[in-house]
């Protein structure tokens, strides 16, 4: 029973161990997967350059020190973009200048409009025509 008084079985080989120690194993290392599911979604670590373990750390810690750049930019140009559209306009802009990145950033929308909207259009009744085996209904036309 946890902390919340949610009921678990647990099953497991290690009989050496308390249910209260396995249990923190297991919550300890459901940080650990979370972690990773930030670090995938967030550093686009979708390539390691390197198969050595200095290599991929190297690796982590570059994308840890360009996300932490980038969001200090944020913060300090007071972008009301979601981080995904500020990260887009970092990766357009990345060799332009800094004027050009600030105008696109501060830019109101043009659009005004919701898109193209569907209106349905009344189908008229048509006479069913009746022939000698079935009934046959007609084919709308497009």
């Amino acid at each position: 029973m946890d902390e919340q008084q949610r009921i678990y079985r647990i099953l497991t080989t290690r009989w050496d161990l308390t249910d209260q120690e396995i249990m923190e194993i297991y919550k300890q290392r459901w940080m650990i997967e979370l972690f990773f599911k930030w670090v995938k979604q967030h550093l686009k670590l979708t390539k390691i350059w390197s198969t050595k373990p200095q290599g991929i750390w190297n690796q982590m810690f570059l994308s840890l020190i360009a996300y932490g750049l980038s969001l200090i930019v944020k913060l300090q140009t007071k972008s009301t973009k979601t981080l995904w559209e500020f990260f887009q306009m970092l990766q357009i802009y990345l060799y332009k200048t800094w004027n050009s990145f600030i105008k696109a950033l501060n830019r109101k929308k043009t659009k005004t409009s919701r898109g193209r909207q569907k209106i349905p259009i009344p189908l008229e009744k048509k006479p069913i025509v009746f022939g000698t085996v079935a009934i046959c209904k007609e084919k709308r036309k497009k």
